[in-house]
């Protein structure tokens, strides 16, 4: 078994994998006895409670039957205690004890007594342990294995090293090219990287009919507390006149309680434009019609300002607004909110 690649949130010390190592044995153990609760050959595993179960619903509802998964059932796995018989705890406690290659080993025993019928199992995630062990124990056993994508990938991001490091599965279905780039980057095959178009973000493209401020500029850094100055820094220098609203991510409210702060999601009228340093931000503000000048060490949207650049003038922001509202369309279409 190759070696799995731990960064969780940056964690990487001999408690935080213990802990880790918990949940997801938890995880892997619900998910094998839903599993063998199946009743059609394509199964989509939602697995994990974290995430937004919006995109593997949205998934099964807009790209499967387009890509072949007819009569895809979708199973998403609990991640509280209740209702767990014995097999299930005893399954989780066995795994959690267990070396990597053992739980793959013990994975593909379950798999084999329980997920009879099944022939492709698409897994929500498989760059944590739980998907990691899935998708390979199924590999092993000639099931067809897929996973989903829930962020942009960056090689250069910690949070991101996880997904492209432990891909494990057969597939990978993608909203975009850019994270097909970083893939490949990874070394990972291109007939590997299937690109679909955008799932879980329909509830926020129905708001590109509300009402758009002219004048309200959204601030969003991303969740770096170094960085936040530079975004204040980029208020004082916006047109006067100009309404600005920030966007924390939520790690820094508190660290930051004199920066009034609203959900770009939430914010009514919509605003005019978007500054974003976060990538998850830049996808919500392109849902929502916003158009998006990207910020940080390499550009993501197609109108983008470096940290090392000098900071742009009164008359040079409204040159820069216009560019991207100018680039909203490509946006749209690099990010697959809209297909070839």
């Amino acid at each position: 078994m190759s070696r799995f690649i731990f960064a969780h949130a940056g964690r990487t010390g001999s408690l935080a994998w213990l802990r880790y190592k918990a949940k997801e044995s938890w995880y892997l153990a619900r998910a094998l006895c839903l599993i063998g609760q199946a009743d059609a050959p394509v199964v989509v595993l939602h697995n994990s409670v974290t995430s937004n179960l919006r995109i593997s619903r949205e998934f099964l509802s807009l790209r499967a039957e387009g890509l072949g998964l007819h009569g895809a059932q979708l199973l998403v796995v609990p991640g509280t205690f209740r209702r767990s018989d014995i097999r299930t705890v005893l399954t989780a406690l066995l795994l959690l004890v267990l070396p990597l290659s053992a739980m793959q080993r013990l994975t593909r025993k379950r798999l084999a007594a329980w997920a009879t019928g099944i022939e492709t199992l698409v897994i929500f995630f498989d760059g944590h342990l739980s998907g990691y062990v899935l998708a390979r124990a199924s590999k092993d056993l000639g099931l067809e294995t897929a996973t989903l994508q829930h962020g942009l990938y960056r090689h250069d991001d910690v949070g991101s090293r996880m997904a492209l490091a432990n891909f494990s599965s057969d597939t990978v279905y993608l909203w975009e090219t850019i994270t097909r780039d970083e893939f490949i980057r990874f070394g990972v095959a291109p007939g590997r990287l299937h690109v679909c178009g955008q799932y879980g973000f329909s509830h926020l493209t129905a708001r590109q009919n509300d009402p758009q401020s002219t004048d309200m500029v959204a601030l969003c850094p991303p969740y770096d507390r170094d960085r936040v100055g530079d975004f204040a820094d980029f208020a004082t220098k916006l047109v006067p006149g100009r309404e600005i609203q920030f966007s924390l991510h939520p790690i820094l409210t508190k660290a930051f309680p004199d920066l009034r702060s609203e959900r770009l999601a939430a914010m009514s009228p919509r605003p005019d434009v978007s500054i974003c340093g976060d990538s998850a931000v830049i996808l919500d503000s392109l849902s929502c019609g916003i158009p998006v000048i990207s910020v940080g060490p390499r550009a993501l949207a197609r109108t983008h300002i470096f940290f090392t650049d000098p900071k742009p003038t009164e008359s040079e922001w409204e040159d820069i607004m216009l560019k991207a509202k100018a680039a909203y369309n490509d946006d749209l279409q690099t990010f697959g909110f809209k297909l070839d």
